[in-house]
């Protein structure tokens, strides 16, 4: 497993197997002394295991989404709902996804976490299958339609159809 500094305070974690999961780790740290031990403990892990990587482990910083070679059909609903770059965890979480990660992220509240996933799963479709290719679990009523929601939006200008199940 790596460990790669981020900036605001985001560690990401992969391990050097492409089949093996992802862990993208977004926390608030309250406490500066607390900050300053995790950096050092990052920093020290960084030094051991540098010499172990190569070059097709490390995790590409995404700055636009243009550079994410997006279907187009879903690009347009992207940029029409509103968006002119990917934010941090974006930046960092959508490529592994798409290109079929496992992915764990934590993340502060609006900072994009169901579009990061929203945009892998309608990237991921292949729109000639006329079949169920996605579920996404939510655990409440109000979060199932949210989801729902993005994926309309940003799936838009595609054939896909969308379902929002609850009970």
């Amino acid at each position: 497993t790596t460990t790669i500094k981020a900036t605001n305070f985001m560690s990401i974690i992969y391990n050097k197997d492409k089949d093996k999961d992802i862990e993208i780790d977004n926390t608030n740290v309250f406490d500066f002394s607390t900050q300053q031990k995790e950096e050092k403990k990052e920093e020290e892990f960084d030094n051991n295991n540098n010499n172990n990587n190569n070059n097709n482990n490390s995790i590409q910083l995404i700055k636009t989404f243009d550079e994410l070679n997006l279907k187009n059909e879903l690009l347009r609903g992207i940029f029409a709902y509103g968006f002119e770059k990917p934010s941090n965890i974006q930046q960092r979480a959508i490529m592994p996804f798409v290109n079929g990660r496992d992915i764990l992220a934590q993340s502060q509240s609006g900072t994009g976490k169901t579009a990061t996933f929203s945009i892998g799963v309608l990237q991921n479709i292949d729109e000639s299958k006329v079949k169920a290719q996605a579920i996404i679990l939510a655990p409440t009523r109000e979060l199932a339609v949210q989801i729902s929601g993005e994926l309309e939006k940003f799936g838009k200008y595609t054939d896909l159809k969308f379902a929002t199940v609850y009970g």
